[in-house]
């Protein structure tokens, strides 16, 4: 609900303002967010589009009730293949998309790192 981002931002020593952005299945774009006139995908996260169920999505919001939306088409990806469990799993077709990483360290690359950030923040990383 409402608390994760606030719970994600503390994690990530992120200020509270700060939004995340959605990853949904790119068919199902138009069900969740009014994409803007001629776009039909949000491939590198370049719109930012009307949610249209914000009360079901508080995470994925910014205050004005947009995200900054990206689609996965049917690639065959890992991220294509999450997002088609999960929505099996859930019937959501959507997840918040963070990277992993605290504010003034670097990214999750591997394996390695994954332990790394995971001794130092008590986060568990499934991989």
């Amino acid at each position: 609900g409402a608390d994760i981002k606030d719970r994600v931002n503390t994690i990530k020593r992120r200020q509270k303002f700060r939004p995340f952005a959605p990853v949904i299945l790119e068919e199902q774009v138009e069900d969740y967010f009014e994409m803007p006139k001629n776009w039909k995908n949000s491939r590198y996260m370049q719109v930012v589009a009307r949610c249209k169920r914000p009360d079901l999505f508080p995470a994925i919001i910014h205050q004005d009730g947009t995200s900054r939306v990206q689609t996965v088409p049917a690639d065959g990806s890992g991220i294509r293949e999450l997002l088609e469990k999960w929505f099996v799993l859930t019937d959501c077709p959507m997840l918040l998309n963070t990277s992993l990483n605290i504010r003034g360290e670097p990214m999750v690359n591997d394996r390695a790192d994954a332990d790394r950030f995971e001794k130092l923040y008590g986060i568990r990383v499934y991989s």
